[in-house]
């Protein structure tokens, strides 16, 4: 089982420079160039011991821990628990990521957007240098062929996913960032990336090429969810986009989303409800689609505000 060491580096700066790297990861524009020299605002001293080790299992458990707190309401711990590792671990730069991609969410806030946005950065860049090493030719070969797994280890098709998923992210914080159609643009080309990633990861899974729970229900909601998001598109553009490779099949989405939410434990469980609670409600009267589907809403609803009577997130459901 992969670990992660943690070094005495202090304070962690927040100043994250987007760069081409051998996995062919592609540089981004000026709106992810920028620097934050106040890292307090987002990362705070390490209380880790230098030298101290931190090995999957127990970061997992760590991220459920996270989850449960920024349920409970209680975001600034959950922040505090996952930031001393956030440096070197890529599932705590992950957990910060997304608990910044909701508070930014949430607010509106610019500054709450642009700290998401340099949490999400490192993320990435963490994530991105721990995917399998490529030489230019091989980068090439992958894009236009897709990526050979077989030579993939377990911790390298982890990473994968977590880039993706910090690539998925980022692209949705474009829109909130700026309504211009540059970055309309920048979103869209980020998760275009997405949707290709999601693909050769799902077709992994439906492979039984990697049978780790949290992976597999990590790519379920990431197909599951671009899926349903996907078949929401006018019927004319949506068969535009099938024809060049994307998928909007609702039934598909809604079986891999499911499969999340009411299946075993996983990190990715209430991400998967909250995407479901929002198809059910929201979606329906922003698009005029009717009422939804209240009772299975419902059912989301009760079965997560009995764990957190208080959760702010689904009080805003109900």
């Amino acid at each position: 089982m992969a670990s992660e060491r943690r070094s005495d580096s202090g304070l962690y700066s927040a100043s994250v420079t987007a760069t081409e790297s051998s996995t062919g990861e592609a540089v981004e524009g000026s709106d992810d160039e920028l620097e934050f020299h106040d890292a307090t605002s987002s990362f705070a001293t390490t209380s880790a011991k230098p030298g101290a080790e931190m090995t999957t299992g127990d970061a997992v458990i760590e991220m459920y821990r996270a989850i449960d707190l920024f349920l409970e309401n209680k975001f600034e711990e959950a922040k505090k628990l996952v930031e001393p590792w956030a440096p070197v671990s890529m599932y705590h730069a992950m957990a910060l990521g997304v608990l910044n991609f909701l508070h930014a969410f949430l607010s509106a806030e610019q500054e709450s957007i642009e700290i998401a946005i340099v949490t999400l950065r490192h993320a990435r860049k963490l994530a991105n240098s721990k995917r399998k090493q490529q030489s230019a030719v091989k980068s090439v070969s992958s894009w236009l062929l897709g990526k050979d797994f077989g030579t993939f280890s377990d911790d390298e098709i982890s990473a994968e996913l977590i880039y993706t998923e910090c690539l998925l992210m980022r692209g949705a914080i474009t829109f909130l960032q700026d309504e211009g159609l540059v970055s309309f643009a920048r979103g869209g080309l980020r998760i275009r990336s997405c949707y290709k990633s999601y693909k050769e990861l799902y077709d992994l899974m439906a492979r039984g090429g990697k049978s780790d729970h949290e992976f597999n229900q990590g790519v379920k909601y990431g197909f599951g969810t671009f899926n349903l998001l996907m078949s929401l598109l006018p019927a004319r553009l949506l068969n535009l986009l099938e024809f060049i490779g994307y998928s909007g099949d609702r039934k598909l989405g809604l079986q891999l989303l499911d499969n999340v939410a009411y299946g075993d434990l996983s990190l990715r469980a209430f991400a998967t409800q909250l995407v479901l609670l929002t198809f059910h409600t929201i979606i329906p009267y922003v698009l005029g689609l009717g009422d939804g589907d209240l009772e299975e809403a419902t059912k989301l609803l009760e079965m997560n505000l009995t764990k957190y009577p208080n959760g702010a997130l689904y009080l805003f459901f109900k």
